[in-house]
């Protein structure tokens, strides 16, 4: 049995051949400009190259950390990485204490606990 085509069908049909165009000209598609309706057609397809990049370097402190943080993009061959969009900061569970070096969880909302 065929499935009737819906223009949201036809719609995420579209959409999904032009991040096939996308992928295979090498770019990950969280570069790749979306709505906010194409952003929902695809939400289900949990997209690898969708998923936001941390990049990490691990180089020591001191009181030149901006210069070092320049130099080990050009040191490291990330100039096109630096270049790169960047995209909106994604949200977390779990929370950066600066002054202490632990991960905290946040509290959960209020809840009425019912007793027996």
């Amino acid at each position: 049995m065929k499935k009737a085509k819906t223009p949201e069908v036809e719609r995420e049909h579209a959409l999904l051949l032009r991040c096939k165009a996308h992928t295979e000209a090498e770019k990950p598609l969280r570069e790749m400009e979306l709505t906010a309706e194409e952003k929902k057609l695809i939400r289900g397809f949990v997209f690898l190259s969708q998923k936001p990049i941390l990049y990490v370097l691990n180089i020591s402190e001191s009181t030149t950390l901006g210069a070092d943080l320049d130099a080990a993009v050009a040191k490291y061959g990330l100039t096109e990485v630096a270049a790169r969009p960047t995209p909106a900061r994604p949200r977390s569970a779990a929370r950066w204490k600066p002054s202490s070096p632990r991960w905290t969880m946040p509290k959960p909302p209020n809840s009425s606990k019912a007793t027996a």
